[in-house]
């Protein structure tokens, strides 16, 4: 650019090249300056949305002490659930007349 704003006389005397010339080349590289910014910013903004996408999911995870919490509730309603069905199945059998089987407690630890 400073090229081009030197006097005609002095360019040709330091063999410097044509304004015209000059201000081509600088346009040149300012519309690639241009298009290296603007994929950079396409860039940035997908990684935005996937740290966003991510983050979303982060919060839906429940922390250590509540996913703890949900597993033992869990555990619970498991067992409830399973005598529950076992005496309904006890009451049918008495209902039908069949011999009612003791009950059987297995307890197994980890």
């Amino acid at each position: 650019m400073n090229i081009a704003e030197v006097a005609e006389a002095e360019r040709e005397s330091k063999g410097y090249a044509a304004a015209a010339p000059c201000k081509k080349i600088v346009l040149q590289k300012i519309d690639a300056q241009i298009i290296r910014l603007q994929k950079y910013e396409r860039t940035c903004e997908s990684i935005e949305s996937e740290r966003t996408k991510v983050e979303i999911l982060r919060q839906s995870v429940p922390e250590s002490r509540g996913m703890d919490r949900l597993l033992r509730y869990e555990a619970h309603l498991s067992r409830e659930f399973d005598r529950t069905l076992s005496q309904l199945e006890r009451l049918q059998r008495m209902r039908k007349g069949q011999p009612v089987l003791p009950p059987i407690k297995v307890e197994v630890s980890s």
